[in-house]
Formats: C-alpha cells, structure tokens, sequence
C-alpha cells in the first residue's frame, strides 16, 4: 500500500476492506501438504512395488494391496486435515 499511497494525493485516504492473505497463505500450505504426501506415497510405490515383483512371481495382488493401501492412507490423512482447520 505505501507505494499506491505515494501516488495519489494526500487528501484521499486508503484502507483495507478486505484481507485474503490469510486465505491464501492457509491455501497454499495445504497444497504443499498435499504434494508433500503425494511425494512420499510415490516414493513408497516405486520402492515397494519392485521388491514385491522380485519375490513372487504373481505381484499384481500385491501391487493392489499396496495400491489399495496408499489410496486409504492419502483419504485418511486428507480427511485429518480437512478436521484440522
């Protein structure tokens, strides 16, 4: 605002009606949870799902397991955050 100030003439009086910088920073702290827990559930896949080829040579059951199984921890923890708020 100093600046806008600066520019119109010193009679005129600037405020604030409305402050969505609150808004918007809590917005982009749940998109980066959000991307952070994207990050570490592809990371576990890309680890996990060639170790459970390499043991058994039916892994597609496995691989839903744990397919399965990330897709409930990333619908636990976005319902958690969700409550957090």
């Amino acid at each position: 605002m100093p600046p806008l100030a600066s520019l119109i003439p010193p009679r005129m009086k600037i405020d604030t009606i409305v402050d969505r910088t609150q808004t918007i920073r809590a917005s982009v702290k749940d998109v980066e949870f959000t991307l952070a827990l994207t990050i570490a559930l592809v990371v576990l896949v890309i680890l996990f799902v060639p170790a459970q080829r390499a043991r058994d040579a039916h892994s597609r059951p496995s691989s839903c397991r744990l397919l399965a199984g990330a897709t409930a921890l990333m619908y636990l923890f976005a319902s958690a955050s969700i409550t957090c708020r």
